[in-house]
């Protein structure tokens, strides 16, 4: 056997396809794997990809022969049934979760969809890309059919209407070798030689991607963990790497480096015009930022814009439960208020400046004047009597 270019297990894990560049596929049991394996023959030139179909029944094969082939896992020995109709090398091969379809990428700057059940059925020509399809995938759902090509571009075909036009996916500066979908079929992975992954949202295929850059060459290939939190990719840069991309996890790596939430500062120059949030649930705010909102409370008040600042203030206290504000802002509050002839918003602020310095001539005499334009004349005078 020379080169292998492809593995693959069976479902029920007892098999292990391979592909070579000697025309065969081979089929090796896991069980006893020191026993001659199981030779497919017939290809005339190199096997590129091999795949089992769901229910572990067909194997499928890709060769150069132009040709795609399905064996019969339990009678191997079987003639296979061979699939023409690209007009060249079939380069890769993938079914469909419900193992109905089985999806081929081509040379011929095709895909094509085969009807497993009908095999002797005419193919479903998926044509539109301008160069050679490497790889293909299918969502986790069995909707959507992604393309990867020579011609830079990445296509989503719907399976449930494949005569549409697909979605075109552009953005990388290099070939599209390699394709992969999510677990929960959200995210569609990409691998070029611009020596970049790429993540595209599925949902919002016109939105920008998502970046993966560090490789030194070209990326090969992509591949996302069983629980969707990483994604793997293979380099020519001889080494291989683990991204955690998931914005959860994202958040969770940089909370426990930075062990603190982001300053306003830094909110501002890297989130822009994003509602402030505590990003680390297990640390407090930044204290710049609870500051910053009394400071803005503080302009507002002096403004006459009381319900303004009294709506910062609660934001404040939401963003931080245990955040300590002084008697001397809650005065502010308080003061302006009153003068603003709007006591009666701001009389529970009088309060707790009182609470938090009851000795304070200049609280006393602010929620005085607050309880006088209330009618609370007798509280007014207990407090100007202090003040005095």
């Amino acid at each position: 056997m020379r080169i292998s270019s492809s593995v693959a297990f069976s479902p029920d894990g007892r098999w292990l396809a391979t592909a070579s560049w000697d025309n065969t596929a081979r089929l090796w049991d896991v069980t006893n794997p020191g026993a001659a394996p199981i030779v497919l023959a017939g290809h005339t030139d190199d096997v590129w990809s091999v795949a089992f179909s769901p229910n572990g029944r067909w194997l499928a094969t890709a060769s150069s022969d132009k040709t795609a082939r399905l064996w019969d896992v339990t009678n191997p020995g079987a003639a296979p049934i061979v699939l023409v109709g690209h007009e060249d090398a079939v380069e890769f091969v993938a079914f469909s979760p419900d193992g109905r379809w089985l999806a081929t990428a081509s040379d011929d700057n095709t895909a094509r969809l085969w009807d497993v059940t009908n095999p002797g059925a005419a193919s479903i020509v998926l044509a539109g890309h301008a160069g050679y399809v490497y790889g293909v995938a299918f969502s986790p759902d069995g909707r959507w059919l992604a393309t990867a090509s020579r011609d830079y571009t990445a296509r989503l075909w719907d399976v449930t209407n494949p005569g549409a036009a697909p979605i075109v996916l552009a953005g990388h500066a290099g070939y599209f070798w390699s394709v992969a979908f999510s677990p929960d079929g959200r995210w569609l992975a990409t691998a070029s030689n611009d020596t970049t992954a790429r993540l595209w949202d599925v949902t919002n295929p016109g939105a920008a991607p998502i970046v993966l850059a560090g490789h030194e060459g070209w990326v090969w290939s992509v591949a996302f963990s069983p629980d969707g939190r990483w994604l793997a990719t293979a380099s020519r840069d001889n080494t291989a790497r683990l991204w955690t991309w998931r914005v959860a996890d994202l958040i969770a790596t940089a909370c426990r480096y930075a062990g603190r939430n982001l300053s306003t500062e830094e909110w501002a120059r890297y989130l822009q015009d994003k509602p402030y949030r505590r990003t680390c649930e297990r640390w407090p705010v930044h204290p710049s930022v609870p500051q910053l909102l009394l400071d803005e409370a503080h302009v507002l008040a002096e403004q006459g814009a009381i319900s303004g600042a009294l709506a910062k203030f609660e934001e404040a206290l939401a963003l931080d439960p245990d955040l300590k504000i002084s008697a001397k802002d809650w005065n502010a509050l308080c003061w302006y208020g009153a003068t603003w002839n709007q006591a009666a918003l701001v009389l529970d602020a009088c309060e707790t400046a009182v609470k938090l310095a009851p000795d304070d001539g200049n609280i006393r005499g602010s929620r005085g004047l607050a309880r006088a334009l209330t009618g609370d004349v007798q509280g007014a005078i207990e407090d100007f009597g202090v003040r005095a």
